[in-house]
């Protein structure tokens, strides 16, 4: 039994160990998959910059000369200024939810270290309590072999001392107690 709850723990640790390395491995490629993500934020937000930018040199004329020109050229500069700001908004929006998400993801994993903590702690007092359980139920079973031997070797002595008072009782009957008196 010993042997085979050896066995058992060597599996948990194994199969213990394995989860350990996927989780990890789980891990980094939230990493990587949260940088490119950042990546790819970032990469929309500078494309969606540069379609603003070639919309107003579209919407811009071509001499930019005369009242019409400047006045046509201003609000392109207003609106590609306004594009930019709502960007910029935008940008900084899903970088601070980033933030956020990666701030909640290390409290996640904090807790579930924590956890992994608790779970091997217990997991060590229940191999400690069950050891000492083995232990008692050894002790146990050797107490109560002895217990018996100890009846057994009892009951023996009483056999062989009623069969050697009856072999002593037949040879040398007992004496009288009280001899009859001498008249």
């Amino acid at each position: 039994k010993e042997a085979a709850w050896q066995g058992k723990e060597a599996e948990w640790s194994r199969e213990r160990r394995d989860w350990e390395r996927e989780r990890e491995e789980w891990v980094r490629k939230e990493e990587v998959n949260d940088a490119r993500e950042a990546g790819w934020l970032a990469k929309e937000a500078a494309w969606a910059l540069k379609v603003v930018e070639w919309a107003a040199k579209e919407q811009a004329p071509e001499g930019g000369s005369g009242e019409n020109g400047h006045m046509a050229k201003s609000a392109t500069d207003t609106e590609l200024a306004t594009r930019c700001v709502e960007l910029e908004a935008e940008v900084a929006a899903a970088r601070e939810a980033t933030a956020v998400a990666l701030r909640e993801k290390e409290e996640a994993l904090a807790q579930e270290a924590e956890l992994r903590e608790q779970i091997d702690a217990a997991e060590r007092e229940v191999f400690v309590v069950t050891t000492r359980l083995k232990a008692s139920e050894r002790e146990l079973r050797c107490a109560l072999r002895t217990r018996d031997k100890a009846h057994q070797t009892n009951e023996q002595a009483g056999v062989k001392l009623a069969a050697d008072a009856r072999a002593i009782a037949v040879t040398n009957p007992p004496a009288l107690t009280n001899p009859p008196a001498v008249t």
